[in-house]
Order: structure tokens, then sequence, then C-alpha cells
């Protein structure tokens, strides 16, 4: 049996977020620095910034070292890639984060990890669902009269994308390759997938879903509250 996935989130607004995305700035590699620097909304660094922090501080408390010690390098697809000096690469955890408005979160495991986080109320893309859903999803997402209920499409989305993150490629893998259900007991695949991969869904909040997929089956998903590094804060 593997150990368990760590999972933690973020609100990206508050005092905790503010002086979490004001650390992680001190923490960020030359290389880091830069791509954050091309941004140009504010509120997209701070996404940045705030999902690095995540992960830095999965990947400190998974190893017994210190985040800011901790760097990443873009793998295949872009794929971030965990490294840190004093760890071995072949034991170094797998780690994956992702954020959008209102939220940020990280996954960490010891085998192939991918998370992605939506806002349940957001809008629906209006042309053509089939692009992003096989017939089955199409069909689980739609109410009688036939219009996509939102949360049902964001669940499968986060769903496809955090697996699609776990086996590297990300959405180039190809939205179609995977189908999935949301109407039984706990999600799963329909086709695609792999035999010993685990898909799980977290709700931080009424607004957002966190999806995780892992491969091979981790044991449990470990949680870390927004609490649970604010020794590490910066005062701001």
């Amino acid at each position: 049996m593997t150990a368990p996935l760590l999972f933690a989130w973020l609100p990206t607004i508050g005092d905790r977020s503010e002086r979490a995305a004001e650390t992680s700035r001190h923490w960020l590699q030359p290389e880091e620095q830069e791509r954050m620097e091309r941004f140009v909304r504010d509120a997209d660094r701070r996404l940045f910034l705030l999902a690095r922090f995540l992960a830095r501080g999965l990947l400190a408390d998974a190893t017994q070292t210190s985040p800011e010690d901790w760097r990443f390098e873009l793998g295949p697809h872009d794929r971030p890639i965990p490294r840190h000096d004093a760890v071995d690469p072949a034991a170094t955890p797998d780690c994956n984060w992702s954020h959008t408005d209102g939220l940020a979160c990280a996954v960490l495991g010891t085998g192939r990890v991918g998370t992605d986080t939506e806002r349940l109320d957001r809008r629906t893309p209006t042309r053509n669902p089939r692009r992003f859903l096989t017939a089955p999803e199409l069909q689980q997402c739609q109410a009688d009269d036939g219009e996509i209920v939102a949360e049902r499409f964001w669940r499968i989305w986060t769903l496809k994308e955090a697996w699609l993150k776990c086996t590297g490629t990300g959405v180039a893998g190809g939205l179609q390759s995977v189908s999935l259900r949301i109407d039984r007991d706990e999600p799963c695949f329909e086709c695609g997938g792999a035999s010993n991969a685990k898909l799980f869904e977290i709700r931080p909040n009424e607004t957002h879903t966190c999806a995780i997929a892992s491969n091979p089956l981790p044991e449990r998903v470990s949680g870390r509250t927004p609490d649970s590094w604010d020794h590490w804060l910066r005062q701001i």
C-alpha cells in the first residue's frame, strides 16, 4: 500500500493569504520570479505565489526540509518537477497544484498525482460542450430540459483535468481520452484511465470543488488546513 496523499488548500483573499503570498515571493527561484513577472494582473501573480506556497509547504512537511530550498524544473508538457539538493530525485514525491478565482490547492504523493480546482458557479462553455465531454458525460451534465448543469459540468471537468495532469500530458492528452461517472458514491472511470488509479473530490467550501487523481492507488488523503503553516508566514 502506498503512503497517503497530502492535500492543502488556501483561499486567495484575507490576511493569511496576503502573508502567504509575500512569504512565497521570498521563496521563489530566479526563473520563477521571471515567470511571475510575465503576468499582467496582480490577481494572477497572487495565484502563482499561493499555489507555490502550498506546494513547498507539502514538500517540506513530507521530507523534513525547509520550504525555501525547493525548486521546480519543467518537464515534458511543462509539468513542474520538484527538486531539492539534499533529497534524492528517486525519493522525491510528486507534486501538483491548481488555482482558480478564490482558491489555490496543491497535492503531493509518492506516485503520480494531479489536481484541479474550479468554481462551481462559473458559467459553462456555451458552444459545443462535446468538445470537452464524452457523450455519457454530457448526459450526466444535462438537466431534464437539456440545459447543462454548471455544478455537474465543472465536477467532471476538474476530475478530467486532474487525471490528465496526473498522466503528465495535461489537456494535450485529449479530453476525449477518458470518460468519467459522477453519479455514483464516488467518481470513477467509465473508460480510459488506469486500473490502479484513484479519483477524489474535495469541497473546501460551498463555492469550489477540488479534484485529485493518483496513480497508483493511495492509502488515503490527508488534508492540511489553511493555518497549517502559519509559523512560516512573514509579517507585512
